[in-house]
């Protein structure tokens, strides 16, 4: 039996692929106050629905006292204190959640027993080669089949238009983009435009696109989803540059981040050419936009950039299909699935 603890929604795009590798799961849930907390009751019912469809058992983790399993999982250390405390696991495992680890990590190091991050070259370039926790073997995330045509249908998108996906910027950052200049370029191109902004933050309404989404699906999750099914995306530094290299859809990338938050986006993986970077002063500098932008999209979308995605996936990240796999195997080698 493998236990699960999740404060929020967000964690089941990491534990869904992960469960699937087990025959007998339970999923604990906690309230966060979020807008993706499980016990809100539009998210309790999806979680709910996924335990069901998978035969895993659900429950409030003020029954994790109870629980009988070896191994927990959890994402980022999130509720490690109280969890580790009930010295009732041989095997407490947390998965890295994009970047949060480069801040959370000494937060929680001492309280579990291995720490996943996606691949030995990230666990290097941010300086924990020392630390035998930290393992660097995939993360489960990707370890999920997406289906173009059953998510066009999903999402109620046309198999006969072309999209770009546009991941909405934080509004702290609009001020330093024009929109309407760049959803211009992309509509002159004959793309149609899908905006995907978080739940948190929602886009402004003269930018939400032809078509506009939040966060609607936890698992498969909507981003992954939306780039599935699109030719391009247009990013605004976010780590989710994993995903895009990871489904390998190129990029035009405008790095308007804050300085201070530089690292957290993964700068590696923008130094390949499926990935045109444009600065923070892009639209202030006196060029020609429009043709630049068109361009970008000539060359992205029309150039075959498959050896460049394997080369930064080889140097910096990991094959999709062995992230839960891997995982499943640290957890049977130690004899903790008896």
């Amino acid at each position: 039996m493998i236990d699960f603890v999740l404060s929020e929604m967000t964690f089941l795009r990491y534990f869904a692929p992960l469960s699937k590798e087990f025959t007998m799961c339970n999923f604990y849930y906690d309230y966060s106050g979020k807008y993706n907390c499980p016990t809100r009751p539009e998210n309790y019912a999806k979680l709910e629905k996924f335990c069901k469809e998978n035969n895993f058992g659900l429950k409030p983790i003020a029954e994790l006292k109870n629980s009988t399993s070896n191994v927990l999982i959890l994402i980022e250390g999130v509720l490690a204190d109280k969890c580790s405390k009930l010295k009732t696991y041989k095997k407490i495992i947390s998965i890295s959640y994009q970047t949060d680890f480069i801040n959370l990590y000494k937060s929680y190091k001492n309280k579990v027993d291995n720490i996943i991050l996606p691949s030995n070259f990230m666990k290097n370039y941010y300086g924990l080669s020392k630390d035998d926790k930290v393992l660097g073997i995939g993360s489960p995330k990707y370890g999920v089949r997406l289906n173009k045509k059953e998510i066009l249908s999903k999402y109620n998108l046309n198999s006969k238009l072309k999209y770009i996906l546009v991941v909405y910027p934080k509004l702290r950052d609009l001020e330093k983009i024009d929109m309407d200049l760049l959803y211009n370029c992309i509509r002159s191109k004959g793309y149609n435009i899908i905006v995907k902004a978080r739940g948190k933050e929602q886009a402004r309404e003269n930018h939400k696109g032809d078509y506009y989404f939040q966060d609607y699906s936890w698992h498969p999750h909507t981003t992954m989803e939306l780039t599935k099914i699109s030719d391009l995306v247009i990013n605004f530094g976010s780590s989710g540059i994993k995903e895009f290299v990871m489904l390998e859809k190129p990029i035009i990338n405008f790095n308007i981040k804050p300085k201070e938050q530089i690292k957290h986006t993964v700068e590696f993986l923008y130094d390949y050419n499926y990935c045109v970077n444009h600065e923070r002063n892009f639209f202030s500098r006196d060029v020609d936009h429009n043709n630049i932008l068109l361009d970008n999209i000539d060359y992205l979308t029309n150039t075959d950039l498959s050896n460049e995605f394997k080369r930064s996936i080889d140097n910096h990240l990991f094959e999709s299909k062995n992230g839960c796999k891997n995982i499943f195997n640290l957890i049977e080698s130690g004899g903790y699935l008896k």
